[in-house]
């Protein structure tokens, strides 16, 4: 996430970040943060190198604050990540939504990893939607085809501004009954709960 974008003096990760803030500060939403330094298996969404930076909350500046603190790190959980925010959800008892973006592909498991990680969440109830960022061709197209094999939805994007548009675009087609975790692969969770009515 620290490569710059191609023609740009603007880095994946800074992108990635700025797409996260506009998504949180135009929702309206509440929103929790999960951030993760390293492969994880371990389940607790609490501890571990997938952890829960920040609890769910209305408070955009303390979002956007440690949206702003995260750093970019070389593991690639993918599989783990969609596991401990399916089961963050189940513990909070609201939320039926995840959306990933990764600019890498699975690093800690297998593609076998991502389908079944996918179809778990989704026989939770759980919808999967994975956005690839500046991701090769043949990288893309393999995981497409692994989130399309389980259910999921998968979306591209190569700049902030398409990054910007595709959360739009994602959180625009779920309505009212839907909470979000964004997983910024591999950089940070966020996850947003049932919309406050």
């Amino acid at each position: 996430m620290d490569e710059y974008i191609s023609g740009t003096s603007q880095t994946k990760l800074e992108a990635a970040k700025l797409s996260a803030v506009n998504l949180v500060q135009s929702s309206g939403n509440e929103f929790a943060l999960m951030i993760y330094d390293d492969c994880d298996s371990y389940g607790d969404p609490y501890s571990g190198s997938i952890r829960v930076l920040q609890d769910f909350t209305t408070d955009d500046s303390a979002l956007v604050q440690n949206i702003n603190s995260i750093s970019a790190l070389s593991s690639t959980p993918i599989a783990d990540s969609i596991t401990e925010g399916q089961t963050y959800i189940s513990q909070k008892g609201k939320g039926d939504m995840i959306v990933v973006l990764t600019d890498g592909e699975e690093t800690c498991g297998y593609d076998i990893d991502v389908l079944s990680a996918i179809q778990s969440a989704s026989n939770s109830g759980i919808a999967v939607s994975v956005i690839g960022f500046q991701l090769d061709d043949y990288s893309s197209q393999t995981l497409q085809d692994t989130v399309n094999s389980g259910g999921g939805n998968y979306y591209t994007a190569d700049d902030a501004d398409e990054l910007t548009q595709v959360f739009k675009d994602v959180t625009d087609d779920e309505c009212f009954c839907v909470s979000f975790i964004l997983l910024l692969v591999p950089l940070l969770a966020v996850v947003v709960p049932k919309f406050i009515i």
